[in-house]
C-alpha cells in the first residue's frame, strides 16, 4: 500500500510477527490429497532423478524442456554467498562433451535463441534451466536432453571461464541493484532475522563473487547437482514413450560424486511479538507492509487446502485494495 507522503523518496514498512494465525472458513469440506493428471507421465529413475512428461500438441510443434535442481543460495557455505548463482552462469561455459564455443552453436542449430528460448535462474531454494525447442522431432529433443545432461553432471568449470563469466554476473548485480531491490533485501533480512534466508541473497554478495575460485564451484557442483535433487520436465508435441526412453538412456547412469551436500538447519522464528522497521532510500517505492509468521503447512495438497489458501489470498487482496484506495487520497 502506498503511504501518505510525497511520492517515492521514502519507503516504510511495518512488520507484526504472531505465533499463529488461525483462519476458519465455512463450507470447506474434507478432502484427500489431489491425484495427478492421468495425461502426465511421471517416474523416478533408480538414481533418484524424477521426470515428468506431458504430450501437448497445439498448432505449433514446439517442446519445452525444464531442469530443476533443488539447490539455491540457502545451501551455500556461509562465506560463499553467490556460488550457486555463478554456477548457474557457468552451465553455458563448456562441458565434457560440448566445448564452450559449441554450446551456442548447438542451440542455434536447434532454432533456440538465447534469452527468448533458453535461460536459467537461481533462487534461494532452486536452480532452473530452460530450453524451448521450436520443433519436437526426436533429433531436436535428443539434442536438448543431451545438453541438459551436460549441465547436470559434466560441466568443466575452468578458472579461465570463471574469470570471464564473473564479469557478467557482476554486471547483472549492478543492473539489478535498484532502490526497490535494496528495500526488498532489507525487508527479507528483517523478517527472517536469525535465519539463513536473511544472509544468503540469491544474487550473491559482490565481494564474494569477485573472489570465487573454480575449486569452490566444483565442490558445490559435486555436492548439490545430484540426481536425487533433480526433476526434468518435458512438455510439448512429443511421444511420451519415446521421450521416456531417451531420458532413461541419457540419465540412468548419472551418479553423485563424493558426499552429498546437506540442507541448512532452519532456526525457530523470533517470538518477540510486534516489531517495526523503517527503510529510507531515494527512489524506493513508498509502501507500508504488514506481515505475520504462520506455522508450516505440511499437509498434502488437497482441494480443501487449495480453497482455504485461495480465500485467504482473496481476503488479503481485498484488504490491500481498500487500503490503497484510502491512501490514494493522501498523495
Amino acid at each position: 500500500m502506498k503511504r501518505p507522503g510525497s511520492g517515492g523518496a521514502r519507503s516504510a514498512w511495518v512488520t507484526i510477527w504472531v505465533g499463529l494465525l488461525a483462519l476458519a472458513w465455512s463450507g470447506v469440506a474434507a478432502a484427500g490429497p489431489l491425484s495427478a493428471d492421468p495425461q502426465i507421465r511421471s517416474g523416478t529413475l533408480a538414481n533418484g532423478m524424477r521426470y515428468v512428461i506431458l504430450r501437448h500438441a497445439p498448432a505449433r510443434h514446439d517442446v519445452s524442456l525444464r531442469l530443476r535442481i533443488a539447490v539455491g543460495s540457502l545451501q551455500e557455505p556461509a562465506d560463499q554467498n553467490g556460488v550457486a548463482h555463478v554456477l548457474e552462469h557457468m552451465a553455458f561455459r563448456g562441458s565434457t562433451h560440448v566445448a564452450e564455443s559449441e554450446i551456442w552453436r548447438t542451440l542455434a542449430r536447434l532454432g533456440v535463441q538465447f534469452g527468448a528460448d533458453s535461460n536459467a535462474f537461481t533462487t534461494q531454494a532452486q536452480t532452473y534451466f530452460q530450453f524451448d525447442l521450436p520443433d519436437g522431432d526426436p533429433v531436436s529433443v535428443g539434442a536438448g536432453l543431451m545438453l541438459m545432461r551436460e549441465i547436470a553432471s559434466e560441466l568443466t568449470l575452468s578458472q579461465n571461464s570463471l574469470n570471464d563469466e564473473r564479469n557478467v554476473v557482476l554486471a547483472e548485480a549492478r543492473l539489478t541493484d535498484s532502490p526497490g531491490a535494496q528495500a526488498d533485501q532489507t525487508q527479507t533480512a528483517f523478517w527472517f532475522e536469525g535465519q539463513p534466508a536473511a544472509q544468503r541473497d540469491a544474487m550473491g554478495a559482490v565481494e564474494v563473487i569477485r573472489q570465487l575460485r573454480a575449486e569452490q564451484l566444483r565442490a558445490f557442483y559435486a555436492a548439490y547437482y545430484r540426481p536425487e535433487r533433480t526433476t526434468l520436465v518435458v512438455v510439448g508435441d512429443v511421444e511420451p514413450d519415446a521421450v521416456e526412453a531417451q531420458i532413461r538412456l541419457r540419465f540412468s547412469d548419472w551418479a553423485g560424486r563424493g558426499a552429498a551436500g546437506t540442507d541448512p538447519a532452519l532456526a525457530q522464528p523470533l517470538a518477540e511479538g510486534a516489531r517495526s522497521g523503517v527503510f529510507v532510500q531515494p527512489g524506493a517505492p513508498s509502501s507500508l507492509r504488514l506481515a505475520w509468521i504462520a506455522p508450516e503447512d505440511a499437509e498434502p495438497q488437497s482441494a480443501a487446502g487449495d480453497r482455504r489458501r485461495l480465500l485467504a489470498d482473496l481476503a488479503i487482496r481485498v484488504l490491500n485494495r481498500r487500503l490503497s484506495t484510502q491512501g490514494a487520497g493522501y498523495l
